[in-house]
């Protein structure tokens, strides 16, 4: 008897703070909502600005990219918190940390007029850092067939 009240008494509490544990969730998703918009114009308005081709559709699709990934972090930050594998503000939150870096740079990026995809951008980026770590490598110009020496054939 004393047994199958504890075990009761036990799952009544474990209930309690499970459902406690999902009304905190509630509560700061309330608060995270407005956050998801703010951080997601972050995102969307610097793509407008620093994507210049493919018009409106290469924008859009990877604005709906970074949707997706914002989606899965913060759903699974809210089940981890709702089942006690994170803190509740570690959970709610850390999706939305990851995204708010990612619209600050590509803010800054915007505002110093980069253009992040763009191959040229990587091409540039890659020269320089190969500048820096090895020797710049010239290379020759052949015009004519005059030009070609031996060498030029391995």
């Amino acid at each position: 008897n004393i047994h199958s009240y504890i075990t009761s008494n036990k799952n009544r509490i474990n209930d309690a703070q499970h459902e406690a544990q999902i009304y905190i969730v509630e509560h700061w998703k309330k608060y995270t909502s407005p956050l998801s918009c703010f951080i997601l114009f972050l995102i969307g308005a610097p793509l407008g600005a620093i994507i210049r081709k493919g018009g409106l559709g290469v924008p859009v699709l990877i604005s709906i990219i970074f949707f997706i990934i914002f989606y899965l972090l913060t759903y699974n930050g809210e089940k981890a918190a709702k089942e006690g594998q994170l803190e509740i503000p570690l959970g709610m939150i850390g999706g939305h940390a990851i995204l708010l870096s990612i619209g600050v740079f590509f803010l800054v990026q915007a505002w110093n007029d980069n253009s992040l995809f763009d191959a040229d951008f990587y091409i540039s980026l890659i020269k320089k850092l190969r500048g820096k770590n090895a020797e710049e490598t010239t290379e020759r110009v052949i015009s004519t067939l005059d030009d070609l020496k031996p060498e030029d054939l391995k």
